[in-house]
């Protein structure tokens, strides 16, 4: 049995909420290119060859990552967006919704941690900050230090991060959380994907000897085409006094569908060709691209 390479930095199992059963496709659009297209699978967008390979010792290991984001962060997505769904209808707070809504709390917060950019960033970061000392160190760890940023076709990045704990130490900072999730009014109305998974903003929630620091203070994601969630620390000054659903009319759908499409850094997928069509239109027109 062959090891799947092709991994996905936006879960599969997210991405099929946006896919369109009636059409059998996902619309796709390319900001770079101001390509509007679609894909008859969710297997091949939003994912890179050999994203979470890494190097363990002399041996490349495929499976670590992939296995720990499947079990932490992937095969409970769709129980719980079905607990968050029947909330939407019932207005009937549950422990089971409370559970679902610090799963997606941990599954956004390491959207963009396991992103192309991201991962080719910070190993740069480290390299770029590193490479000067290395040269005065003794050959053994000079060779491992050079060792593990001689990246190829099969190995691309370090891949170091620990998702599972990086999620807890993230939402552990945050503390206690407000939400709102967020409905469209109008059946014609649809949220998209950006390629960043979630969207965080940072700010000053906790006290540190260094004062400067910022910590992930918010969390904002399409769970599906119909269902939008925001996470707010308590502790930042811009949250919410309480938890709300907000059922929005088309201008505010739009509002949150153009500040992910700013977000983004070049794709964007949607449920329904024609929103697409005519959101692309209206903000190119505003930002003048």
């Amino acid at each position: 049995m062959s090891i799947p390479k092709n991994h996905h930095y936006i879960s599969q199992i997210h991405i099929k909420n946006f896919f369109n059963k009636d059409d059998g496709c996902i619309y796709l659009y390319d900001k770079h290119q101001n390509n509007l297209f679609k894909s008859n699978g969710t297997r091949n967008i939003f994912s890179e060859r050999n994203l979470n390979t890494r190097r363990v010792s002399e041996n490349i290991d495929y499976t670590t990552i992939e296995n720990q984001l499947n079990d932490k962060f992937e095969k409970d997505f769709d129980r719980h967006l079905q607990t968050v769904r029947e909330f939407i209808d019932s207005k009937e707070f549950s422990e089971e919704l409370d559970t679902a809504l610090m799963y997606f709390a941990r599954y956004g917060v390491i959207g963009e941690f396991r992103t192309p950019h991201y991962k080719k960033r910070m190993d740069d970061g480290i390299f770029n900050g590193m490479k000067d000392i290395m040269e005065h160190a003794i050959d053994d760890l000079k060779e491992d230090f050079y060792k593990a940023f001689n990246f190829d076709n099969e190995i691309k990045y370090t891949n170091t991060n620990n998702y599972e704990e990086l999620a807890e130490h993230i939402i552990e900072s945050m503390g206690e959380m407000n939400w709102i999730l967020t409905v469209p009014k109008s059946n014609d109305d649809y949220f998209l994907l950006g390629d960043f998974g979630a969207a965080t903003v940072r700010d000053k929630i906790n006290v540190y000897f260094n004062p400067d620091v910022k910590e992930i203070a918010y969390i904002g994601l399409a769970l599906s085409s119909k269902v939008y969630l925001q996470l707010f620390s308590t502790k930042w000054s811009k949250s919410p006094q309480s938890s709300m659903i907000h059922a929005l009319d088309s201008t505010h759908i739009y509002d949150i569908n153009k500040a992910n499409f700013i977000y983004s850094r070049k794709f964007l997928a949607c449920e329904n060709e024609n929103y697409l069509k005519t959101f692309i239109f209206q903000v190119r027109e505003e930002l003048t691209i």
